[in-house]
């Protein structure tokens, strides 16, 4: 199974909280840890543990955090040579405020993931029309979604919009 997904790369700083703080209010987190995420991220790892040939287009910024999105990606297997590094914005972050009963409140600064060009997403026309699943959800520019489900479209390739 090959599995193309457009997606966005984040860097989560989970917290886990008792409440949520109140305006002008600081709290401290029971917990936290920093992690790789977002959802294109997360669904190409976890295609590519599932066995499927899994390509990723998206967009990192030029920084630390970009490099290490890059990193796990080759570690897990994933083809990232169209996932571009991007200096006009860092990549991609967020802040999931997680509670006791596991409700949540996510802030988000999706950074670099919003450049992601129309042009960029036709860039991996040949990894589209080669897959048998394209994947993707709306944390990329919307430009690039359409390219990119156009060009699967054309080539009668099934798309799943999360």
């Amino acid at each position: 199974m090959r599995i193309v997904v457009i997606g966005s790369c984040i860097v989560d700083i989970g917290m886990r909280l008792e409440r949520l703080p109140r305006p002008g209010e600081t709290i401290f987190a029971e917990e936290m840890a920093v992690t790789l995420g977002g959802k294109g991220f997360n669904q190409a790892i976890a295609a590519a543990r599932l066995g499927a040939e899994v390509t990723l287009l998206g967009k990192v910024g030029a920084d630390e955090f970009g490099m290490q999105m890059l990193e796990a990606m080759a570690a897990e297997g994933i083809d990232g040579r169209y996932v571009a590094q991007d200096s006009r914005a860092p990549t991609g972050m967020a802040v999931p405020m997680v509670l006791p009963d596991g409700s949540n409140s996510i802030i988000s600064a999706p950074g670099a993931n919003l450049l992601l060009t129309a042009e960029e997403a036709a860039g991996g026309a040949s990894a589209i029309r080669a897959a048998d699943i394209v994947l993707m959800q709306m944390e990329v520019s919307p430009v690039a979604n359409l390219r990119a489900a156009r060009v699967a479209r054309d080539a009668g390739v099934a798309v799943l919009l999360n």
